[in-house]
């Protein structure tokens, strides 16, 4: 009887643990992650501009009229969350992006949100220059691997029988089998 709960409780822990994929995020701060004035790549994630710099130490530089593009190599992109500099009394916040197409702006204006399901994101800056200081990309997580686990009954009826092969009671003691599976009975 134990052991079957064992078993039961282990498949519920499966089974649960499967229905919340972690999904994996990946964040660029403009403190700490350059490479190019126009492009910066992290794990399978790249951001770029047409026009603007991603090199600044404090906040990357979207100027007006320029594409920003947030692409993934893999997985697909499901929410990207960027964080705006409010320096310079808010000149730079998030209204400067164009919204629609998935992007909300906070009621602050410091936060920029988009959500969808796509490998590339484009957002344009129509409005003003936008300053960031920080990206979240939130990636789709592609489960592998065991698909279902499946408990089999034992039936409690079944003979049970001692490693030399003899036919034993259910009060027996010790390593047994049942239903071609052996275990230890205490």
């Amino acid at each position: 009887m134990n052991k079957i709960l064992r078993l039961t409780f282990i498949a519920v822990l499966a089974a649960m643990s499967s229905l919340s994929f972690a999904q994996k995020t990946v964040t660029f701060s403009a403190t700490q992650d350059h490479e190019t004035k126009e492009a910066i790549t992290k794990d399978v994630i790249t951001i770029a501009i047409t026009k603007g710099t991603l090199d600044n130490k404090y906040a990357y530089r979207i100027y007006k009229g320029s594409t920003l593009t947030v692409s993934s190599a893999k997985e697909d992109i499901v929410k990207i969350v960027m964080i705006c500099d409010d320096y310079s009394g808010g000149a730079y916040l998030a209204d400067g992006f164009k919204t629609g197409n998935g992007l909300t702006i906070s009621s602050d204006k410091k936060t920029a949100t988009w959500e969808g399901n796509t490998k590339k994101v484009e957002f344009t800056t129509p409005i003003h220059q936008v300053r960031v200081k920080s990206f979240t990309i939130t990636l789709k997580d592609v489960p592998s691997g065991i698909e279902e686990i499946s408990n089999g009954s034992l039936n409690g009826e079944a003979p049970i029988y001692n490693l030399a092969g003899q036919r034993v009671s259910k009060e027996y003691k010790g390593v047994v089998i049942q239903n071609g599976k052996k275990f230890i009975k205490k």
